[in-house]
């Protein structure tokens, strides 16, 4: 069982980043939610960047306690525990943001994405396809998503 991971770690990332991060923290708020899920578009990809750069940006911002769950790599048999602790952790008034593998490569995040208020889309440039980012969104469901960001792996 994959354990939930909860991220109070200083990130460094260079200021025009955290600069985009906050400008995506922001538009985020647009929509009420407590628990979003971030997740890549294609296969192969990782949202786990863009996650932790938002649980960054959102615990300098927000006085409710944030907490950054990572699912990724968990199998069917974790996602019960895995949603119990986003669940109890916005029960108790704070906001969850949970980091997904694919749907398309791990079924596993399907019932953890479905179980929380909102999703984000994470689209690397030059590696995902619209195909796998639209099949990602209509098994989510569209109307979950707040949006879509691109970023990119090279650094």
């Amino acid at each position: 069982m994959n354990k939930a991971a909860t991220a109070h770690t200083q990130i460094d990332l260079p200021s025009a980043l955290d600069t985009e991060l906050a400008r995506l923290w922001f538009a985020a708020l647009k929509k009420e939610w407590s628990s979003l899920a971030v997740l890549p578009a294609h296969a192969q990809g990782s949202a786990a960047a863009v996650a932790k750069g938002l649980a960054k940006v959102a615990a300098q911002h927000r006085d409710n306690a944030i907490r950054l769950i990572s699912a990724e790599g968990a199998d069917v048999a974790a996602t019960s525990r895995v949603i119990i602790d986003l669940t109890q952790h916005v029960a108790h008034g704070g906001v969850a943001i949970v980091v997904l593998d694919s749907v398309l490569s791990n079924p596993a995040g399907i019932p953890i994405a479905m179980a929380t208020d909102a999703a984000l889309l994470c689209v690397e440039l030059g590696v995902a396809d619209v195909a796998a980012a639209q099949k990602t969104m209509e098994i989510i469901g569209a109307s979950r998503f707040l949006g879509a960001v691109t970023h990119s792996s090279k650094k």
